[in-house]
């Protein structure tokens, strides 16, 4: 199991960027960058492959069906590998308030939160959520803003591509919650 507490991250410089700017050394970074490379590439030399092989379906009109739904998966995973550091910036009141109210969210899904201090949050969301354990949800406090980002993390802790659509939707459901523990707090 991934240790969060290793995973050093400068709330500085993310709330600047609006990206996950981790301290940890550029050669880690640049695994990771080049792991999704690699993804896309061999994606592209698969395409290649099947296109100098003497098959049926590369001498007909319907070559398309296969080597576009290659060409859009490889795209769509490299993409989504070079996005998985955003950060998603949600309007809030007090930084103080903020904490609060992301605490009764934390408690209400019943997530694990494994550091909690005064610049960010980062927690692991259950299992009956049907999110698995190696992810991590961190949440930055800005002044009056948080900013969410989620990541599922794949073998050796590198970053997974794959989980782009989950890793959404958890920042949607803390986005819910967050506006409706604001709006609800407002009237």
């Amino acid at each position: 199991m991934l240790d969060f507490k290793d995973i050093k991250i400068d709330t500085k410089k993310s709330i600047e960027k609006d990206r996950m700017v981790y301290k940890s050394k550029w050669f880690h970074l640049f695994l990771d960058k080049l792991l999704f490379l690699f993804i896309f590439i061999s994606s592209l030399i698969s395409y290649l492959m099947v296109l100098s092989i003497d098959n049926p379906y590369s001498s007909t009109e319907n070559a398309w069906m296969f080597y576009i739904p290659v060409i859009v998966i490889a795209g769509g995973l490299t993409i989504s590998g070079f996005n998985t550091d955003r950060l998603k910036r949600i309007r809030g009141t007090k930084k103080e308030i903020n904490q609060q109210y992301i605490n009764e969210i934390i408690s209400e899904l019943k997530w694990d939160s494994e550091i909690s201090n005064r610049d960010m949050t980062i927690l692991t969301p259950s299992s009956e959520y049907l999110y698995n354990g190696g992810r991590q949800v961190t949440i930055i406090y800005d002044e009056s803003d948080i900013l969410v980002n989620s990541v599922a993390y794949s073998f050796f802790a590198g970053v997974s591509p794959f989980h782009f659509l989950s890793n959404r939707s958890i920042v949607r459901t803390i986005k819910k919650r967050f506006e409706e523990k604001i709006n609800n707090n407002s009237t």
